[in-house]
């Protein structure tokens, strides 16, 4: 076996989604860590007030990301064909979340 098999077969994609997710993750801890510590509250303050759109776009990324799963769960339940209270049930618990989410947005925009 070569050394790209063996990689290939190590690192599978779950292993490498998973490593991926981690180093985002520490890098986005280490991030704030280091902001916090350098800065006063008014320099994170501004530094939150400048950067207002990129946070936003981040939001809507991350909601979008969560509505894309939850499409796909949807899809999967109708192919293994669960009853029609369950596929009831998820609906509402996909429209609780979506107004819980939206109601998080205005109320930003209002401050």
């Amino acid at each position: 076996m070569n050394f790209i098999g063996l990689m290939r077969r190590i690192f599978n994609r779950r292993l490498g989604l998973a490593l991926l997710k981690g180093f985002l993750l520490g890098l986005a801890v280490a991030m704030i860590l280091g902001g916090l510590r350098s800065a006063s509250v008014r320099d994170w303050q501004g530094f939150v007030a400048e950067h207002a759109g990129l946070f936003l776009a981040w939001r809507l990324t991350l909601y979008g990301l969560i509505a894309w799963g939850g499409w796909r769960v949807c899809l999967r339940q109708a192919e293994s064909g669960v009853t029609p209270e369950f596929r009831r049930r998820w609906w509402r618990i996909g429209i609780g979340v979506a107004g819980t989410i939206a109601l998080l947005e205005v109320g930003q925009l209002l401050q």
